[in-house]
């Protein structure tokens, strides 16, 4: 799903969908942070926004 999510929720700059072990949220939050969301990503983080205020920004995982 990687592919379809960083063709459809993100700008082609934007930070990938790529780490499996990293969460759709967390990248969601990295890219809502560099605004580097298409409209249906940021339609996605309202949303998400919506049920758990700040849930992309406060789910973002940073490496070690």
């Amino acid at each position: 799903m990687q592919d379809l999510f960083n063709d459809i929720l993100i700008f082609k700059d934007g930070y990938q969908f790529r780490n499996v072990d990293e969460t759709i949220s967390s990248a969601l939050g990295k890219n809502q942070r560099l605004n580097k969301l298409t409209y249906l990503g940021t339609l996605l983080v309202s949303f998400l926004d919506f049920i758990d205020p700040n849930h992309a920004l406060n789910s973002i995982e940073e490496k070690p």
